[in-house]
Formats: structure tokens, C-alpha cells, sequence
């Protein structure tokens, strides 16, 4: 007997709760695209940020005075967040999307933000002087966010 008391102490339990693993989360083609829209959407705010700094940057190398400055600013920053703002707003919306967050309206928002680039993409590759690259380059940006926007809209679940 005694050493049946002995082995008990010696038996007991080492963890306090059962040992599991942890859970990886998928991934799914959604969440991979939301990411890539997120990427793109993030890069062209960027990029539209950087020009309208640069096209300001040349205002200061010709005009010194500072009412001159403060319009050239007004200028760039004022047409540069035409583009930038709704790529950032995009790429805000497309990160809330990939967390599950995203609702219709925000899709909505997305959509709206993005169809008047379309049309002034448009306008770039049939009418302006700029070179047709950069035409064709923001048309195919700005369908391909339009495009995601307008399948993630239909997917969700209606209110």
C-alpha cells in the first residue's frame, strides 16, 4: 500500500488546460486580391502625392515671392488631391475590406470614387497632348479598381 500512495503523488497532471494548436487563418483569392488592390490603390495615391510635390518643387526653382509660392501650392496640392485622394481613400477602403469589415456602402463609396477616373482617363487617351501611356496606364488602373469595387459590392450581402 505504501507504494501505490508513493506512485500517486508522482502522477499529476504538468499543464493546467489541454494543449491546442493554434488556428491559421485561409486564405482565399478574396482577401489576395483586396491586398493587390490595397497595394496598387496605396502606390498610385504615392505616386500622385510624389508629382504634385515635384510639379510644386518646380514652381520654386522660377518663383520666389510668397504669394506666388502660396498659389503654385494651391495649384498642385489643390488639382494633385483630385488623384491622390481618392486612391488613398481607396486604399483605405480596399484594407478594410481584406480585414471583413467592409460593408456595401463602403464598396459603394469605392465605386464612386473611382468612375470619374475612367472618365478623365478617357479624355487623356483620346484628347489630351500627354503621350498615350499615361492615358492608357491611369484607364487601366482605374477600371481594374472600378472592376473590384463593383464584384466586391455584389458579393456582399444587401442590407
Amino acid at each position: 500500500m505504501e507504494n501505490v500512495s508513493q506512485n500517486t503523488d508522482i502522477v499529476r497532471p504538468i499543464a493546467t488546460r489541454a494543449f491546442t494548436a493554434p488556428v491559421q487563418k485561409y486564405r482565399s483569392l478574396e482577401r489576395d486580391v483586396d491586398g493587390l488592390v490595397f497595394i496598387i490603390a496605396a502606390a498610385c495615391a504615392c505616386l500622385s502625392f510624389g508629382l504634385a510635390a515635384y510639379f510644386f518643387y518646380g514652381f520654386t526653382q522660377t518663383d520666389q515671392g510668397f504669394w506666388t509660392l502660396a498659389s503654385a501650392f494651391g495649384v498642385c496640392f489643390g488639382v494633385g488631391i483630385l488623384a491622390f485622394g481618392p486612391c488613398f481613400l481607396t486604399a483605405r477602403l480596399a484594407l478594410k475590406s481584406r480585414k471583413g469589415l467592409a460593408g456595401r456602402r463602403d464598396m459603394a463609396l469605392a465605386l464612386l470614387l473611382m468612375l470619374p477616373w475612367v472618365c478623365v482617363s478617357l479624355i487623356f487617351v483620346g484628347f489630351s497632348a500627354l503621350p498615350k501611356l499615361f492615358g492608357t496606364f491611369s484607364l487601366f488602373i482605374s477600371v481594374s479598381l472600378c472592376f473590384w469595387a463593383y464584384s466586391r459590392l455584389r458579393r456582399l450581402p444587401k442590407d
